[in-house]
């Protein structure tokens, strides 16, 4: 029950209506018996979420699109991973002093690693954004060689040059050989589901590609691969995981990942069923 000693802990995107990390994570605190709750806020100014966690006493924050970077000049700390990332998902608020760690890199090693071994292998990474930088700084942390390729140069061979990868102009896909494939942009996100950045043809047989997008939670980008004989990884495991590690931060408590996992599955078979 919900009441004045209740802990709250929140997301802070824009958008953020898509979030499905309210019901995995009031899940969990349901499961752990934990007086806490999870809400969603649309937030368009980064200088608000600080403000927000200070005046209302938030336990805690997931930052997600387009904060993610952002939210680092406005946080007392952060924490090594982060700073080597340059980019914060998760905020913890200590007696007023927020800190801020980074737990998407974690989200992408483990969704892979339940799949393939990862040391050795060649990934391209699309995107350049806050989720990139941490699938780089994670793939490379796991002996990953790693391609980065994003549709602004600009800011492509910026981030490349900062996180020591390889970057490739966009769409030179017939010069390029990879292991791993990871969709870091926004591109296939519901309602634009027809939607890939990546053209069909150049997906072989024995890839392992993940899509951060998990809203289809089948992608085209993911149906294009997998028709190519390619091992999919829905961006609802990078988002399990992620969100564990988070948990674990607020809380001290061993995350439930069954719990989570099963949580995540209700909520898409409810919105099936809702549409049908």
């Amino acid at each position: 029950m919900i009441d004045a000693r209740t802990g709250c802990v929140a997301i802070f995107g824009n958008p953020v209506n898509h979030s499905l990390s309210p019901q995995m994570h009031n899940a969990a605190f349901k499961h752990l018996d934990l007086n806490m709750v999870y809400l969603a806020f649309r937030v368009i100014q980064v200088t608000d979420i600080a403000t927000a966690m200070r005046t209302l006493g938030l336990r805690g924050a997931s930052i997600t699109v387009p904060h993610k970077e952002a939210i680092v000049g406005h946080l007392d700390e952060i924490d090594e991973i982060s700073q080597a990332i340059g980019a914060v998902n998760t905020v913890s608020n200590l007696e007023g002093r927020l800190l801020g760690y980074n737990t998407d890199w974690l989200g992408v090693v483990r969704a892979f690693e339940h799949v393939t071994e990862l040391e050795g292998k060649c990934c391209l990474v699309l995107g350049s954004g806050g989720a990139a930088r941490a699938a780089i700084h994670g793939l490379q942390r796991s002996g990953v060689k790693v391609l980065l390729m994003n549709r602004n140069e600009v800011r492509g061979r910026r981030l490349a040059t900062e996180m020591n990868c390889t970057f490739s102009h966009w769409q030179s896909w017939t010069a390029l050989e990879a292991d791993l494939v990871i969709n870091a942009t926004p591109v296939g996100m519901s309602p634009h589901i027809d939607r890939s950045v990546v053209p069909p043809q150049w997906f072989r047989p024995g890839m392992v590609v993940m899509d951060m997008v998990y809203r289809p939670q089948k992608t085209r980008f993911l149906r294009d691969a997998e028709a190519a004989g390619c091992a999919g990884i829905s961006g609802l495991e990078m988002l399990l995981y992620q969100g564990a590690a988070q948990l674990e931060i607020w809380t001290g408590r061993e995350a439930p990942v069954k719990i989570m996992r099963r949580a995540l599955m209700d909520a898409f078979g409810n919105e099936a069923n809702q549409n049908s």
